[in-house]
């Protein structure tokens, strides 16, 4: 099993969206009683589907936003974004009024992984630099025997191409696969790899 856990403001929404208009009245529209719901950026839109597609993945909800949201409202705006996803039935990391999300994160793996299973957690968030070390230690007892990697993206501009490609790696994706899926655009053969090097290196 794969899991990839969301984190919202950062990864989907990150500062930079904030200077779009329809992410200056989120809410509910008193005039209709219909909510106004985030724009999500669209190169993260289109990364985290290509993950949960090509790694076969559920999807959990690692976000401050389960404080104010039921997983209805949440998979809601996911959905209302073009975020089709396949949800764990733990759909929420556990949560205290003070706990890290690094913690939580843990907390959940415990719970719900075996061996064999891999994730990324998708956060701007720097208490999951400590997810690893969490995972090495004897916390709770409990040994995890998941692997996987915090994939760190920048709050102010959010998911990068470095970040998908990390991702991708740490899922078992080959993107040649994504690029002969989505786009009809088949992979080099060796000779062909060899020959575009030389080329390159004669330029050099």
């Amino acid at each position: 099993m794969n899991i990839i856990f969301v984190d919202i403001d950062g990864p989907l929404l990150p500062r930079k969206m904030h200077m779009f208009h329809s992410n200056r009245r989120l809410g509910i529209n008193p005039d209709t009683g219909v909510g106004f719901y985030p724009e999500f950026d669209q190169f993260a839109i289109r990364a985290f589907n290509l993950w949960a597609k090509y790694g076969n993945a559920k999807i959990v909800f690692s976000t401050n936003w389960a404080f104010s949201h039921t997983e209805a409202q949440l998979k809601e705006i996911m959905l209302l974004n073009g975020l089709g996803f396949d949800y764990h039935e733990k759909v929420f990391t556990p949560k205290k009024m003070t706990s890290r999300r690094g913690n939580e994160i843990v907390w959940w793996l415990e719970d719900n992984t075996e061996a064999g299973d891999k994730f990324i957690a998708v956060d701007d968030d720097t208490t999951c630099q400590d997810i690893q070390t969490l995972i090495d230690s004897t916390h709770r007892g409990t040994v995890i025997e998941a692997k996987g990697e915090w994939i760190n993206v920048d709050y102010d501009n959010g998911m990068s191409w470095d970040n998908f490609i990390d991702g991708c790696e740490v899922l078992g994706i080959d993107l040649d696969v994504i690029y002969e899926d989505e786009f009809g655009i088949k992979p080099l053969s060796q000779k062909q790899k060899d020959y575009r090097l030389g080329l390159l290196d004669s330029l050099i």
